[in-house]
């Protein structure tokens, strides 16, 4: 793998969180493993028309491991499972005492992606599956919860194209439709609707400057109400109210993350990358002031993988894109 190619992969691979099916796939007996840690700051809560009200504030320190492996050439396996270490300070807590005003860590979802690339060129184009299943019975019902304890089905494809030979410097853009459907809770199930996009531009043969963003639209699920005037559709906020404990789970939360960041590739086989987001835009959730996401990417081959090609060709930048028998 060129030192090109490195860079453009790894630049693809790295933030699952925002970006979760890649539109490329690695070539067989290829991977990537990434670690990422992932700081996330909540001032407001989000109300049903999208106004903003302080609830207590919310810190999140999250460890992320990805491992993406190539199968086949077009056919690749993710799996991935974050440790969430967070906390709730404010006069409202859900569940003492996971929102005590103390950390409280847990290991979230264990999550399965199966991508297979059906089009390399002019345009990626990989449908996904993936599941979601939570790796403990942790808490659910806090401010500062790990997640919301259910099971996860997702469907959809992702797209890509890079553009080495129509700019000056290479760039590449990337994105996904996603449809989601959770495991129903008490007769609800908030199926949703996710759209990522990640585009990138090379200054550099190893810098890449990125600007990614996440759009989610709620199809079904309870309203939270406008949070100074209503209540919604939970009318008796208390612990003891069954409705309310599950409200994390039966809301239909929609959002819409913007951010940008840059990659460094260290070696062909190593490299780094930091992602600032924020939430823009959002109904019946949580708002996210900010989301700082460093972390690292290794990419490795194992011995069922083709041979290397020796390639003479070291002035190039331009970063290559897969080969031509690649019809995530």
């Amino acid at each position: 793998m060129t030192a090109a190619r490195a860079l453009f992969l790894s630049a693809l691979f790295v933030c699952p969180s925002i970006v979760f099916a890649q539109a490329w796939v690695p070539e067989k007996g290829e991977g990537t493993e990434t670690f990422s840690f992932q700081h996330n700051f909540v001032k407001d809560h989000l109300g049903s028309g999208g106004e903003r009200v302080d609830r207590g504030h919310i810190r999140s320190f999250v460890l992320f491991q990805d491992l993406e492996y190539g199968i086949t050439d077009k056919l690749a396996l993710d799996v991935s499972l974050p440790f969430v270490l967070s906390k709730y300070n404010g006069s409202r807590p859900h569940q003492l005492p996971v929102d005590n005003g103390n950390y409280h860590g847990n290991f979230q979802d264990v999550r399965f992606n199966l991508r297979y690339n059906l089009r390399a060129r002019p345009l990626m184009i990989t449908p996904f599956v993936g599941l979601g299943v939570p790796s403990n019975d942790y808490i659910y019902f806090a401010h500062s919860a790990a997640g919301t304890a259910q099971r996860e089905y997702v469907v959809g494809s992702s797209f890509g194209r890079s553009f080495e030979s129509v700019l000056s410097h290479p760039a590449y853009m990337q994105g996904l439709y996603a449809f989601l459907t959770p495991q129903e809770i008490m007769g609800i199930r908030t199926y949703r609707s996710r759209m990522d996009w990640d585009l990138g531009y090379f200054p550099t043969r190893r810098i890449t400057l990125r600007a990614v963003g996440s759009l989610q639209i709620g199809h079904s699920g309870y309203q939270v109400g406008n949070l100074s005037t209503d209540l919604g559709d939970f009318p008796h906020r208390v612990p003891t109210d069954i409705k309310w404990r599950h409200h994390d789970q039966t809301s239909r939360i929609s959002y819409l993350n913007v951010g940008g960041g840059a990659n460094f590739q260290v070696t062909n086989s190593w490299s780094t990358f930091l992602l600032l987001t924020t939430t823009v835009w959002g109904r019946n959730g949580h708002a996210l002031s900010l989301g700082e996401v460093f972390g690292v990417s290794w990419t490795f081959r194992t011995r069922w993988a083709k041979p290397r090609l020796v390639v003479q060709s070291p002035q190039r930048s331009e970063p290559a894109t897969k080969a031509p028998v690649h019809v995530h």
